[in-house]
């Protein structure tokens, strides 16, 4: 469950549990530990235990919190039906459903017996009313004055857990499915060689707070070997291609995957890391089945390739502010991690040339060299990085050879070759 959001949104009146000493509260309570005790789930149920504060406007306050929930569940009174803010909330939440593939958002407990969902006109009259009894609801009103502690109590709430874990549960695999969450990466391209240890970095789209995306290696038989958790939406990692050993492994093709799971799966990826990292046996683990590929690329393993050999290529050079200069580009690996370019104007006559000695992080390339324009009495420093989620090569620099050290920025954008 991600952090600091609520799993389900306690709607009711105040009155209801103030009337029965603050029995609805305790089942609230109780309800999120047995989720914890049957799953290991930390979930959040919000209630309004407080009430609205003064000067606050109530509904700005509760309409913020049922938006970070994912279900609503009411208690079912006829005082419930006569409140106009539980009404709000109930169309809210009602109106979700009607926009999504999910239609059990909402799981109605019914906790005293009202005509709302009793006489066949109070329904007819009340649309909210026939919501909450097409939701299959839960009948408690036997249980209304049943001691929580005793045996029938416990019983009670187990049962209303594993149906919120159900549901739960339910919605989670359903977003790792959404056709509108996407993966990209954006390097190295499909079929280069890399070394053992490489750099990747790519971008996500619309993804679900409620699903993890995983980076991660087969090594053959759909057995994977979870690498990094991405958080962002253009992301960078650095990753262990095949086994340390470069013989073992030198030209095998590694299928490289953007995996999305549900947070059951990314808990397990966890903690296989820690023991993996623990007893230093990598053995890998089965694709989970609650999990989907957004993209893969497939690299060959090669410990004599630079982790920077995607940088390799023709690049159009543009200022930075995306006119173009009418030139090219062309890098090329000089060594492990350094780029040897020339510049080009639209004639094809070199107009510069220089040098950049590159560095990776999990979190970014850089690099920092010379440059010297032929011909000129032109030459200087310039520092590079690399753009994650579209692959450009952002470049600034300071001209050293003028007394006024002009400063200048300039965008390079690879192009096929």
């Amino acid at each position: 469950m991600s952090e600091g959001r609520y799993a389900a949104f306690w709607s009711y009146t105040r009155f209801d549990d103030q009337n029965d000493s603050a029995w609805l509260t305790e089942l609230r309570g109780r309800l999120v530990a047995e989720v914890r005790a049957l799953s290991a789930k930390r979930v959040e149920i919000f209630q309004d235990i407080e009430g609205i504060g003064w000067g606050e406007r109530w509904k700005d306050k509760l309409v913020h919190s049922a938006d970070q929930a994912l279900f609503l569940i009411p208690i079912i009174t006829p005082s419930y039906f006569d409140s106009d803010r539980c009404r709000d909330e109930l169309e809210q939440f009602s109106e979700r459903e009607n926009v999504t593939a999910f239609k059990e958002f909402i799981l109605p407990l019914y906790y005293i017996t009202c005509d709302h969902l009793e006489d066949v006109f109070r329904k007819a009259s009340d649309r909210l009313a026939r919501v909450v009894a097409d939701h299959n609801y839960r009948d408690i009103r036997k249980d209304r004055h049943l001691s929580l502690e005793s045996y029938e109590g416990r019983e009670m709430i187990k049962s209303l857990a594993t149906s919120l874990l159900e549901r739960l549960n339910a919605y989670e695999r359903l977003q790792c499915s959404s056709k509108e969450m996407r993966g990209r990466i954006v390097a190295p391209p499909d079929r280069q060689p890399v070394p053992n240890r490489t750099i990747m970095f790519g971008t996500l789209e619309h993804v679900s707070m409620w699903t993890d995306v995983w980076l991660v290696v087969e090594t053959g038989g759909a057995i994977y070997h979870p690498q990094t958790r991405l958080a962002a939406d253009a992301w960078q990692a650095t990753i262990s291609i095949g086994r340390s050993p470069s013989a073992l492994d030198q030209g095998r093709i590694f299928p490289v995957h953007i995996l999305a799971v549900t947070q059951d799966v990314s808990k397990a990826f966890t903690r296989y890391q820690k023991d993996a990292a623990k007893h230093k046996d990598w053995h890998g683990v089965p694709k989970p089945a609650e999990s989907r590929v957004l993209a893969t690329v497939s690299v060959i393993r090669d410990d004599t390739a630079s982790m920077f050999g995607f940088l390799e290529g023709a690049y159009h050079e543009q200022r930075s502010d995306g006119t173009s200069t009418g030139g090219t580009v062309t890098l090329k690996l000089a060594s492990p991690d350094t780029v040897d370019f020339e510049a080009r104007n639209s004639s094809g006559r070199t107009e510069w040339i220089g040098s950049i000695k590159l560095a990776a992080s999990p979190d970014e390339i850089t690099g920092h060299g010379q440059y010297q324009y032929l011909g000129k009495l032109d030459s200087g420093q310039h520092n590079m990085t690399v753009d994650r989620a579209t692959g450009n090569l952002n470049v600034t620099g300071r001209n050293t050879s003028s007394p006024e050290g002009r400063q200048f920025a300039t965008i390079w954008k690879k192009r096929a070759t």
